[in-house]
This record gives structure tokens, sequence and C-alpha cells, in this order.
């Protein structure tokens, strides 16, 4: 997931942006890859999220946030938990603690790549997509007299 953040100062923008990826990784069951930090790339342990429950590891949760000039932000976060949306399980509660705790990290600070702050929240719901995965098994002939099949 890629977000912008706007601040101050290097120190201040590092703050926020973490304040995000914490209030992120709240919001779900999938492990961290290289979430050390913002401004780093050195690679870390993983992280595993909470023990709660999600309906798919599949699924996503679609926020979408908008900036002063109505341009929408959309973030995906992988395996949602199911605490974070409504009885119907496909749309996320916005008085939600968690989402709240997001929306809080983001409006003000979070921005589009031209530097335009997020200034409200939109709503959120689930997306249910496969999972993509390519294939391509060869079994070869152990005797190695022939073609593999």
């Amino acid at each position: 997931m890629k977000f912008f953040v706007v601040a101050a100062n290097a120190a201040a923008a590092l703050t926020d942006a973490q304040a995000i990826v914490a209030a992120l990784t709240a919001l779900t069951n999938a492990a961290q890859q290289n979430a050390k930090g913002a401004f780093t790339s050195s690679p870390t342990a993983n992280t595993y999220g909470t023990a709660a429950t999600f309906q798919d590891v599949e699924d996503k949760a679609m926020l979408t946030y908008q900036t002063a000039t109505g341009q929408n932000h959309r973030y995906q976060v992988p395996a949602p938990l199911a605490a974070i949306f409504l009885a119907d399980a496909e749309t996320v509660d916005s008085a939600n603690g968690l989402v709240a705790a997001l929306t809080a990290a983001m409006v003000g600070k979070g921005a589009s790549a031209d530097g335009v702050l997020i200034s409200a929240y939109v709503g959120g719901i689930r997306i249910r997509k496969r999972l993509k995965r390519k294939f391509n098994i060869y079994t070869l002939n152990p005797a190695e007299t022939g073609p593999g099949e």
C-alpha cells in the first residue's frame, strides 16, 4: 500500500506515517512485510496481525477518502477483521473504533500525490476477489528416457 503524508518537517511526517500504519495494522489480520517504519526499506521480521476473526484472506476492505478538491483516494486493507463491518458484512462501519482511528490518522495528514490533504472519509465496502495464481507444472521422466508428462 502506498500513501502520501504532508507535514511541516520530516520528523512530523514520520510520526504521522507511523500513526497511519498503526491504524491500518489494527484493521487487518495480515502480516506486515518491511513495516519497520516510513522512509525505510530495510527488511525486518514478519509481524503477524491479531488473532481476531476475518471472513476470507482473499477479501479486502476498500476505504474511500476525499480531498478538498473532490479527488477520491481508495485504500485496500487485506484480510479485514469481521468486526469492522456492519451486520450485512459488506459495508464498513464508520462508527467502529478501529475505522474511526484510521480516519483520525488520515484526515488532515494523508494527502494526494500533489499535496492536497485528505479532508473526509467517504465510506468503505468489502471487495471479494479470487487470488489469481498461475502455475506451470512439469513432471520430468525420472529415468530421463523420454519427454516429461
